[in-house]
């Protein structure tokens, strides 16, 4: 349940690339032991989150329709203590969850290379509390009810200064402590995409991985090593 809910947030609505429009399933390894992984990006962001597995049988990859997703969920949430049995086949995957099953089509279409967009050289390291940033974003935000709700941080010497402004010139600004000591740095963000990840992080903490105001950043949770997030700063 959580692979799902951690990577359902970045899914597409974007009915011209249907095939972002749920999460990628497949297999991935790491330290010689195998994963499900999901992952699901919007082109704006990405979640990554998987789970460990002991034993795979001639597994395929498949994308998982938004809608099968939220079913899923559901089923997972109702029947907490059941394990989930997962059979598909090229165009069809069925769950099995108890004594309740669903089937559904995949997406036909072929999953963008999302290593790829995954930063390696982002070298400025950030932790800061997840409460009170999450907290001073949605304060913030409030002023900018534009159709895009735009945050400025600025990432300064051990402190965000959080800033928002809208059409008609209302302000909000705030600061908050983190742990940081490189070079100061301001990104623009749309701030629906920061607040979306409040529900999906376990932690109380938050580490940003940075590089520059244009190039993405990474998200982390150090309570849940096996997931990462991916947000795009916005275009000034």
């Amino acid at each position: 349940l959580s692979l799902l809910n951690k990577t359902k947030i970045s899914m597409s609505n974007d009915e011209t690339r249907h095939y972002l429009n749920g999460i990628y399933i497949h297999l991935t390894e790491s330290e010689k032991k195998s994963y499900l992984t999901g992952v699901a990006t919007d082109s704006h962001r990405l979640s990554s989150s998987s789970i460990s597995l002991n034993k795979t049988d001639n597994f395929k990859p498949f994308i998982l329709p938004k809608k099968t997703v939220f079913q899923l969920c559901n089923l997972i949430q109702d029947n907490n203590n059941d394990d989930v049995v997962l059979k598909s086949s090229d165009t069809k995957i069925q769950f099995q969850i108890g004594k309740s099953k669903i089937i559904s089509k995949v997406i036909d279409g072929k999953f963008p290379d999302y290593e790829k967009v995954i930063p390696v050289s982002n070298d400025k390291l950030l932790q800061v509390e997840a409460e009170p940033f999450f907290n001073a974003i949605d304060r913030v935000s409030t002023v900018n009810q534009d159709k895009t709700p735009t945050v400025k941080l600025q990432f300064e010497n051990n402190s965000i200064k959080i800033m928002a402004t809208s059409t008609d010139s209302n302000k909000g600004d705030e600061e908050v402590a983190a742990n940081y000591a490189a070079d100061g740095l301001e990104i623009l963000f749309n701030s629906k995409y920061i607040l979306d990840l409040q529900d999906v992080v376990e932690g109380d903490t938050l580490i940003l991985e940075l590089l520059n105001q244009s190039s993405p950043v990474i998200v982390k949770d150090p309570k849940d090593t096996t997931s990462l997030f991916i947000l795009m700063p916005m275009r000034v």
